[in-house]
């Protein structure tokens, strides 16, 4: 169903719909970045009215834009957040240290990973900025990798 109100914003504002959708995707809000995606990639070679070069390197760029902007976002109020709201959602005292202990021992994984599972990308963009402090390099590592490796098995 979700493609009913997509494909007209991919067809009507093209790049700019694909670059949009993904980063607000990528940072964590709920959209489904992954149809845009897919549905602009079906228009672009069907109907030729955009390149399939662009359509990638604009979702690359929404995806690494978003995922930046998640990540600060998530630092700054990710934490608070799921401490103040988490209760809404089934996330109590036990699972946020329970998460917070398995974000510890596999946060870059968690994060490579989270690039390719929706609902894991949303609940780590609220614990990944908390645990980044004692993994500085792994985390924005993982997320380079996670998204470049798309790239690679299209290019490779």
């Amino acid at each position: 169903m979700l493609h009913v109100w997509i494909q007209p914003i991919v067809a009507q504002y093209g790049l700019y719909a694909v670059f949009l959708i993904v980063m607000l995707e990528s940072a964590g809000v709920p959209l489904p970045g992954e149809t845009a995606l897919v549905l602009a990639a079906i228009f672009a070679g069907i109907t030729g009215q955009l390149d399939i070069v662009h359509v990638i390197v604009v979702a690359a760029a929404g995806a690494i834009i978003g995922d930046n902007i998640g990540f600060m976002v998530g630092r700054r109020y990710g934490l608070p957040l799921v401490k103040r709201y988490g209760a809404l959602v089934g996330l109590d005292d036990r699972r946020l240290a329970f998460g917070q202990h398995m974000f510890a021992r596999h946060g870059a994984k968690i994060v490579f990973f989270g690039r390719f599972v929706a609902i894991l990308r949303i609940f780590a963009m609220a614990a990944a900025p908390s645990r980044a402090k004692g993994m500085v390099g792994s985390a924005p590592r993982a997320r380079a990798m996670a998204v470049a490796s798309p790239g690679v098995k299209v290019r490779g």
